[in-house]
């Protein structure tokens, strides 16, 4: 995700993201973890980037499956709209 959708109003609080979509008149509110991905998308972060910067923020263990939550909420990100694809 390289840009910002224009329809899209983030209020930061400390551990989450609320996300209000004015196009569809929808509020989301994303967790500390799917903030912190989402803001890796903005960057332009590659989900194996990822995974290696929430094992380092979360403390996940080896055994978890990072790469495919994050490709979940990379997923659902997406198919809400907010994020732009590409």
């Amino acid at each position: 995700m390289k840009e910002q959708k224009e329809h899209l109003k983030f209020l930061d609080l400390t551990d989450e993201y609320v996300v209000y979509d004015m196009a569809h008149q929808q509020v989301h509110v994303l967790n500390k973890t799917a903030k912190h991905i989402h803001r890796l998308l903005a960057e332009g972060k590659t989900v194996e980037e990822i995974e290696g910067e929430i094992r380092k923020a979360f403390d996940v263990g080896a055994a978890a499956d990072v790469k495919a939550d994050v490709n979940r909420i990379r997923d659902l990100l997406s198919e809400k709209g907010l994020i732009a694809d590409g």
